[in-house]
């Protein structure tokens, strides 16, 4: 499909951005009386109803009203992009890897843990889980075969599940990165390196609570093109306020106040910047962009709506439910 192919497409999502929640919206939810009341907020959206206004909720379970809008996203990017669809595929390098993590962790398992999975990669979860339980990662791409040779070996050597872990996150972010590196796309560039930098902050700081040595950072932390590796591993080997005044200096500075208040905040903060530079793609009429920009939009809806019932689940006050609402798309 070639750019000026990919007009139609892009046509098609920014009819489609209409029916992305707005923070009005959000802010509804969020000021519901109680977890049915947003149900029922959402259901009128179409929310967990196969896309039908009014319809009937597939479930009341958080995880399975969030699968249903997920799929329902990507049967749309299916829908548009047709053969194309295959160079999305680095939104599924993620799941691929927690199926690896799952797998190996499994390996240790007295009996087998069919939840621990997820469904959406590009590979079926099953194939992956063969691929570790008989030793034989032909099957997989190169650089997740490689690492989860070497996962699972430290793994039944140690029984080591967080250096297995870290092995195997770092793996793939270096995949995400060589991935969108292959390609022609801003958008997927960006949303590469934003996720480089927001892993190797997270790891470093969960390494600097737990008291862990430059050795175990060298292995945790990938390389990034805005974020100097050895000078994070320097900062984190010293502690939290040096962190701080690392990261300060640096193009994510405006991040360091909400890395100091909590993980979360952090976290809020990096997704809400990647949105704010996906916002641009709407105006592009060529190309993948504007489509990859809708995709992380949908994503971050996701977790919003996702923090919201969690939150009214468990009681929490609406400011702190508030305060964990990402930006909107829309």
């Amino acid at each position: 499909m070639s750019d000026n192919k990919y007009i139609d497409a892009v046509t098609r999502i920014h009819i489609k951005e209409n029916d992305l929640l707005s923070a009005d919206f959000l802010e509804q939810l969020v000021q519901a009386a109680d977890y049915d009341a947003c149900l029922q907020l959402l259901s009128e959206k179409g929310w967990g109803c196969g896309g039908q206004k009014d319809g009937q909720l597939v479930s009341e379970n958080v995880k399975e009203i969030i699968k249903s809008e997920r799929d329902r996203a990507w049967d749309l990017m299916r829908e548009v992009l047709h053969e194309d669809i295959r160079k999305l595929d680095i939104f599924l390098i993620p799941i691929d890897y927690h199926n690896l993590k799952a797998a190996i962790k499994e390996t240790r398992a007295e009996h087998a843990y069919e939840d621990i999975y997820m469904d959406q990669g590009a590979f079926p979860a099953e194939m992956v889980r063969e691929a570790v339980q008989k030793k034989e990662f032909g099957a997989l791409p190169e650089r997740m075969a490689k690492v989860g040779e070497e996962a699972l070996g430290v793994f039944l050597r140690t029984g080591d599940g967080q250096l297995c872990d870290v092995m195997i996150d770092k793996a793939a972010v270096e995949e995400l990165v060589a991935t969108a590196d292959e390609t022609d796309s801003d958008a997927l560039k960006e949303y590469a390196e934003l996720t480089a930098v927001s892993a190797n902050i997270k790891t470093a700081l969960r390494a600097m609570l737990t008291g862990k040595d430059q050795e175990f950072l060298e292995k945790a932390l990938a390389e990034c093109k805005t974020l100097n590796k050895t000078a994070l591993i320097k900062s984190a080997l010293v502690g939290i306020d040096e962190m701080v005044d690392y990261l300060s200096g640096t193009a994510y500075g405006d991040g360091s106040a909400a890395f100091d208040k909590s993980m979360a905040a952090f976290e809020r903060w990096c997704d809400n910047l990647l949105i704010e530079r996906m916002k641009i793609q709407k105006w592009n009429p060529f190309g993948i962009d504007p489509l990859v920009a809708y995709v992380l939009a949908c994503e971050n809806e996701r977790k919003s709506v996702r923090v919201i019932l969690s939150g009214k689940q468990n009681g929490l006050p609406e400011e702190v439910i508030r305060e964990r609402i990402r930006e909107t798309y829309a």
